[in-house]
């Protein structure tokens, strides 16, 4: 006899996998592609955030 639980439950075992790849590969094309308004994405954004951060401690770190 077959079991009709099983064949349902093979049938959907790789669905999940699939999900979480469209779902991660949106995020990351969200991270990388540039906002309308501004024309620069967040990794740049964050990159250039961080890069004027180190220059401002650089200074305050020189001062005597």
């Amino acid at each position: 006899m077959v079991d009709l639980q099983n064949i349902r439950r093979d049938r959907h075992s790789g669905s999940a996998s699939i999900e979480y790849i469209v779902l991660s590969a949106m995020i990351i094309s969200s991270l990388f592609l540039p906002i309308p308004p501004f024309d620069v994405s967040l990794v740049d954004w964050f990159l250039d955030t961080l890069r004027a951060f180190q220059a401002n401690s650089t200074y305050l770190l020189s001062l005597p």
